[in-house]
């Protein structure tokens, strides 16, 4: 196809739409390159996806009823140091219905109660970003205590550009088998929060009763 007749509304920013990323001459092979990394992230590393084909995703759906079939789509970001691709469910809360949903967000007091407190008693404060953040944890299992209801998502716009077949020898459509948790599920950050929260209990964190954000040690609440 000739991407150059399309008209790219990027404009060496973000880009919205896979036509930006093929019209985007200077970037391009640097934005596939960045989509390639986070789909070798998610398949190997840490094995978020499985490829699978169409006739799966409609056998599991005829055998339980709670097999949810999704959207999936590129968020693309120039970060300056680098470009960052992410792939994302697109999971619509109209359609599909998924209980314990909710994660806490620290609030706003807490955040002023925590600089006020390392100001007070002369301590250092360090911040942590998680790379991948969503891609950690396991899906729950559901409230009956059966396994994760099977969630399949349609392949993006791309993956032939990235190196991937889309259809299998036979003819059937190729997409992804959601094994683990991952950003843009309706439950995705609940599974973090609870990922989190036990990775700080194990370090002996206890969790504050004002703010379930917020977590400390035994030697702070002595001081």
């Amino acid at each position: 196809r000739d991407w150059s007749s399309d008209v790219c509304s990027s404009d060496l920013g973000d880009p919205t739409s896979f036509k930006d990323i093929m019209n985007d001459a200077e970037r391009r092979d640097a934005w596939l390159a960045s989509m390639k990394d986070e789909l070798s992230k998610l398949i190997d590393e840490f094995r978020t996806f499985r490829i699978t084909t169409k006739s799966e995703m409609l056998r599991a759906r005829a055998e339980d009823k709670d097999t949810r079939c999704l959207f999936s789509k590129w968020v693309w970001v120039d970060k300056i140091s680098r470009l960052r691709s992410r792939l994302v469910s697109c999971e619509n809360a109209k359609h599909h219905w998924v209980p314990g949903t909710w994660s806490p967000t620290v609030g706003s007091e807490t955040v002023k109660y925590v600089i006020a407190l390392a100001t007070q008693r002369a301590l250092r404060l360090t911040s942590l970003d998680i790379g991948n953040a969503y891609l950690y944890g396991k899906r729950r299992d559901r409230d009956d205590g059966r396994p994760p209801a099977p969630v399949y998502l349609h392949f993006p716009k791309g993956m032939r550009e990235c190196g991937f077949k889309t259809h299998d020898e036979a003819g059937d459509e190729l997409m992804f088998a959601v094994e683990g948790n991952h950003y843009g599920l309706r439950d995705g950050g609940a599974v973090f929060y609870d990922e989190m929260k036990s990775f700080l209990t194990d370090l002996s964190f206890h969790q504050s009763a004002h703010d379930r954000s917020e977590e400390h040690t035994s030697e702070l609440q002595s001081r």
